[in-house]
């Protein structure tokens, strides 16, 4: 077991036995074979496969890992999981037959789809992730991230131990599930068997390890500070009892108090060949970053803002709006009282907020003699009221590139085509989004964006180019044709 954007730390060479699966298909055998002496396979839905996508010596590799729901779109994991994450390729699985769901989801090259949110799926994706502030790969410590979903998974979360597992704890049986290999072939863990199916197991709790758990044949540094050992769980992993393996990096150990389960801590590192003992990650020192994450699982403000006004070339404004979501997932606010203009008639604003800061993301458009009022209200506080007008702040030179890109969204959705058009946010978001790949053709991306502003709708003006495409003005070819020189040379 061993982490847009995102928010990692390269993990290096890190040793033996920590044990997430990096997944070869040379190497490792995916064979459903009865967590290492498992008592049964399934346990908990909370406790999810955690599979990704990796970059690694110039690949992109599979790996698995394990999580556990804690909060109704977040899941908690280890950090040393989360190291060179490859894009937006990271999916929570709940399913009982990994490896067919996996076939039936389309991919392009490495790219995995998964159903969006609100159809059937056993997949969520992840909005976003994050590792403890102080992780430190050399000492492995402390191993602890946490995983976003862009959905609700269809069952609750698992509770949390705010209580410290202190000596009442040591040789009672804690409950081990995760999603790990049953044997490993190689001490390094590098080869194994059995992974990605969910199983169940016991293990006594010996408590905290000693400087005598500290293996210079598989070295973790941790184990030599005493700090970090008192962060630490020990079990017993020898037989018969259950253990950790290659893939059950992230996932709990569940202790019970009062016939509840709680979640106690997070499964870090792992004996030779996953034997003999298990190393956790307590949960009750670092209940603050968890904490902060459950609030950024849906509880933390949505906020917009008022970018600027622009003149356009009819004797209309444009005011431009652009947001900062805080969670670190994204926000669903549909239209009506709680995501409201009473002059975006067109529905140009935003309905799907993205997590972290967005600018420049639509524009709607009054008249000089009007006021632009717009009220959001998110599922966490605050409530937000701008209002734009003739004397908001003006659009100035340093964000021309925007604006242009805003006039070209706008004349393309306003020039009568009959196909189903990008929305405003997506005209925009694609917009913005050439301009930052090729910034040495920002002038030229400009002034072709400016020649679609000011080209009036309707017409023989226009070429419609179908379905999911913006129509092409016919005055703006050579303004396009600068551009394209710039980009792919002439």
């Amino acid at each position: 077991m061993r982490s847009s954007v995102r928010h990692l730390v390269g993990l290096g060479s890190i040793a033996l036995s920590a044990c997430s699966a990096d997944v070869r298909e040379s190497t490792v055998d995916q064979a459903q074979t009865p967590i290492v002496r498992a008592t049964a396979d399934g346990g908990k839905d909370q406790v999810v496969l955690l599979y990704m996508k990796v970059a690694s010596g110039g690949q992109i590799r599979e790996r698995s890992c394990s999580g556990t729901l804690i909060a109704p779109r977040v899941v908690l994991t280890a950090a040393h999981c989360m190291a060179n994450v490859w894009t937006n390729q990271v999916f929570a699985y709940w399913g009982d037959n990994f490896a067919a769901d996996l076939a039936a989801l389309p991919s392009a090259g490495p790219t995995l789809f998964v159903p969006p949110p609100g159809q059937p799926s056993k997949f969520a994706q992840a909005d976003s992730y994050e590792v403890h502030p102080d992780w430190n790969p050399s000492l492995v410590h402390p191993d602890l991230a946490v995983v976003y979903l862009d959905r609700i998974p269809p069952f609750e979360p698992l509770q949390l131990a705010r209580f410290r597992i202190d000596r009442s704890f040591e040789n009672k049986s804690a409950t081990l599930v995760g999603w790990g290999a049953s044997q490993a072939l190689t001490a390094d863990i590098s080869q194994t068997v059995g992974g990605r199916t969910q199983r169940t197991g016991k293990a006594p709790i010996l408590g905290s390890p000693t400087l005598s758990d500290y293996h210079p044949e598989d070295p973790n540094a941790g184990m030599l500070d005493p700090a970090i050992r008192r962060d630490t769980l020990k079990t017993d992993g020898h037989a018969p009892y259950s253990n950790t393996c290659a893939g059950d990096s992230g996932s709990p150990l569940i202790v019970t108090k009062g016939g509840k389960d709680y979640v106690a801590g997070v499964s870090s590192w792992t004996g030779l060949f996953c034997e003999d003992y298990s190393l956790f990650t307590r949960i009750d020192p670092f209940l603050p970053f968890i904490d902060q994450a459950i609030r950024r699982g849906g509880r933390a403000p949505v906020v917009p803002h008022l970018e600027c006004v622009a003149d356009n070339n009819d004797g209309t404004l444009s005011a431009y709006f652009g947001y900062r979501n805080d969670n670190g997932v994204s926000e669903d606010i549909p239209y009506g009282w709680r995501n409201n203009i009473p002059l975006d008639s067109g529905q140009h604003r935003a309905s799907h907020f993205l997590t972290g800061t967005h600018d420049f993301v639509f524009g709607v458009d009054f008249k000089p003699n009007q006021q632009l009022f717009y009220s959001l209200v998110p599922d966490g506080p605050p409530p937000s009221l701008l209002i734009a007008n003739k004397h908001s702040r003006r659009c100035g030179t340093d964000v021309a590139p925007q604006v242009a890109c805003g006039g070209f969204c706008r004349a393309g959705l306003n020039a009568g085509c009959t196909d189903v058009l990008p929305s405003d946010v997506q005209c925009m978001q694609d917009c913005l989004q050439l301009l930052d790949a090729f910034p040495e053709c920002s002038a030229e991306a400009t002034a072709m964006n400016q020649c679609y502003a000011n080209t009036p709708s309707g017409g023989d003006r226009w070429i419609c180019n179908g379905d999911d495409f913006m129509p092409s003005a016919v005055a703006c070819a050579d303004a396009e044709n600068t551009f394209y020189t710039c980009l792919f040379g002439g």
